[in-house]
């Protein structure tokens, strides 16, 4: 794991693999949109999200906003879909060699094989579930085209926000809870 080299040499997990990230994909929906399956029905209420936050893995993100019509935030302690010549893609595998335009080029690949392995799922879960249309090959929802804002939960003083990274990208610092008195 970690890269999509290191899940390459684990053939035999491809398949648990698949099923838990469209088993994510398809879990948007509902956690946009249905009451807290953790809170007694009697005490929650069904609601529908005015925005969405979001990590990247989560994938079906983009796609329920669509289909609600509301505004969508990534919030992640990795970059994951700005292209930089700053550093590759975390998923690459690359070897760390800043400026380089493979480091770029790597987050369209990426991108590219996440639609490669999911493209069908997310299209027949986009017109059953969403009531949206399939999109067509070579039109992937483009987070970046679509200038939707990236909070990147890091240091600035360890990681400075690259300088080819458009405006909506921030490095916003780490969170990090309050500790209560006891």
């Amino acid at each position: 794991g970690g890269s999509v080299w290191g899940e390459a040499v684990h053939p035999t997990l491809i398949p648990q693999k698949t099923a838990m990230v469209k088993n994510i994909i398809h879990s948007c929906w509902p956690a946009a949109t249905e009451r807290d399956p953790m809170i007694d029905p009697r005490f929650s209420k069904p609601f529908v999200a005015d925005a969405i936050i979001a990590n990247p893995p989560v994938m079906g993100h983009i796609h329920v906003c669509e289909a609600l019509g509301c505004p969508l935030h990534i919030m992640f302690p990795q970059p994951w879909y700005w292209p930089t010549t700053a550093f590759p893609h975390p998923m690459a595998g690359l070897g760390y060699v800043e400026g380089e335009k493979k480091n770029a080029i790597s987050y369209d690949v990426f991108q590219q094989l996440e639609w490669a392995s999911f493209g069908r799922s997310t299209n027949m879960w986009r017109k059953k579930i969403l009531k949206l249309p399939a999109i067509n090959a070579g039109t992937i929802p483009s987070i970046v085209e679509s200038r939707i804002p990236f909070s990147a939960m890091w240091s600035e003083s360890f990681v400075p926000k690259p300088t080819d990274w458009p405006k909506q990208c921030r490095v916003v610092g780490t969170f990090v809870p309050k500790n209560k008195s006891t």
